[in-house]
């Protein structure tokens, strides 16, 4: 049966292994880059059979055999992808894993100050724009820490612009108290509880529990105390996000089409102790995604950090990557990633275009650095993936050796978090031991 183990048009693994009831046949004889979908009988006829979805792997020895002219183009990345996923005909909306991949449990991030920081932000906007500005339809929203600000993006630009436009008129009023506080103070009079400024808007955002969410009642409790100097005192991570609070001035957008916004927005010192929000120009894109694109308009070369609610998806990966491996940006993410989505694939082919514009790039070695990274990086790390058990929780995934079992009911929702789930807590910071009291 050997002939029939490879690809009649390549010599690639079939991705159908086949079963028949009839012959006995073990394959289709094509790959799933050469048969898109689910064939419903065996050649032979008898539609008894019984498919097994097999994986094909993909080596620097034959790749220029089947991979679109031996070029980087968005369509072999999205053939390398699903070479990891489960199935190849997977929709664009999937976050599915293949059967042999390890399932991720849930992480603690409670070494890393500025990580837990912007999720902890992120994860509080999000729930912001979704429960409270009706923006039902946003799936995700990631932060950026750079040069003494902080630019958030989400998945859709109307999130943001919702929000800025929110916050805006909050920070009219907020602003109006403050000057009445001062004049107050300046005749000397003794101010009243009344008197003093309202708290600060975005902080009153930062601060609100969404009660059927743990992980946002928790969010919640970190950072008012961290506004209140009861938690991480001291911490450089604190400084930018306290110097956004203090600042009546503290909102600012830009426009991801507009090079000198970028600009502007990222590297002008008058920017510093702002919250930017991206909120037109990169509709099409991933929340990562904008950022790095912004970041690489702004021509900016200092330390950045990008953490947002969710794992990158394994797309948004390959792109932070790639922004730090090829072209050279100095920043910190989470590199654990989620599972893929077709959809972020215009998000990092914008990027990589980008840098070819501007940078001899080999496109041969490039479709072979994204072959090798979505292989042996991406593909073989801790991945999330969908649970089989009814109202499983992934906090029962914290070992590394437990597998996906397929053919369970798909779980989109769980393929993106570091927590033990979307609505639990974080195990952001170690937990206490229990003293024990004398007697």
């Amino acid at each position: 049966m050997g002939d029939k183990l490879k690809c009649k048009d390549c010599k690639n693994k079939p991705v159908f292994e086949l079963r028949c009831n009839r012959c006995e046949a073990y394959a289709t004889g094509r790959c799933n880059l050469h048969q898109a979908v689910e064939p419903t009988q065996c050649p032979c006829g008898s539609k008894a059979v019984k498919w097994v979805k097999s994986v094909y792997r993909l080596s620097s020895t034959n790749l220029a055999t089947y991979l679109d002219k031996r070029e980087y183009k968005p369509v072999s990345v999205d053939v390398l992808f699903r070479s990891v996923t489960h199935g190849s005909a997977l929709g664009k909306q999937s976050g599915d894993w293949r059967p042999d991949n390890v399932i991720s449990g849930s992480r603690s991030f409670a070494s890393d100050r500025k990580a837990q920081l912007l999720r902890q932000l992120s994860a509080q906007l999000f729930w912001y724009v979704k429960e409270q500005l009706d923006q039902d339809k946003e799936q995700e929203v990631q932060a950026m820490e750079i040069h003494g600000r902080i630019v958030v993006a989400a998945n859709n630009d109307g999130s943001m612009k919702k929000l800025f436009d929110d916050l805006q008129e909050e920070q009219k009023t907020y602003a109006a108290s403050v000057k009445s506080f001062e004049e107050l103070l300046k005749k000397g009079k003794k101010p009243e509880l009344k008197d003093y400024p309202t708290t600060h808007p975005l902080q009153q955002i930062l601060e609100e529990p969404h009660k059927k969410d743990l992980r946002s009642l928790g969010n919640a409790k970190k950072l008012s105390r961290v506004f209140d100097g009861s938690r991480f005192l001291g911490e450089d991570s604190v400084s930018t996000l306290m110097g956004i609070i203090m600042n009546e001035n503290f909102l600012a957008q830009v426009d991801l089409s507009n090079q000198l916004s970028c600009q502007t927005a990222i590297t002008d010192d008058n920017y510093n102790g702002k919250i930017i929000f991206v909120t037109a120009g990169g509709s099409t894109i991933h929340a990562e995604q904008k950022l790095l694109y912004a970041l690489h308009l702004s021509g900016s070369t200092k330390a950045a950090h990008i953490f947002g609610k969710k794992r990158p998806c394994a797309g948004c990966s390959l792109t932070l990557r790639f922004a730090k491996k090829q072209m050279g940006f100095n920043i910190t993410f989470n590199e654990r990633p989620g599972g893929y989505f077709g959809t972020a694939i215009p998000g990092l082919d914008k990027l990589v275009q980008a840098h070819l514009s501007t940078a001899s790039l080999d496109k041969v070695a490039l479709l072979e650095w994204v072959h090798n990274t979505v292989e042996k990086e991406i593909g073989t790390m801790y991945l999330s993936a969908n649970l089989t058990e009814k109202n499983a929780k992934r906090e029962k995934l914290k070992t590394s050796t437990k597998r996906h079992h397929s053919g369970g009911p798909i779980n989109q929702n769980m393929s993106g978090y570091d927590s033990t789930s979307d609505s639990e807590p974080d195990e952001d910071e170690p937990k206490k031991k229990k003293q024990r009291t004398k007697k």
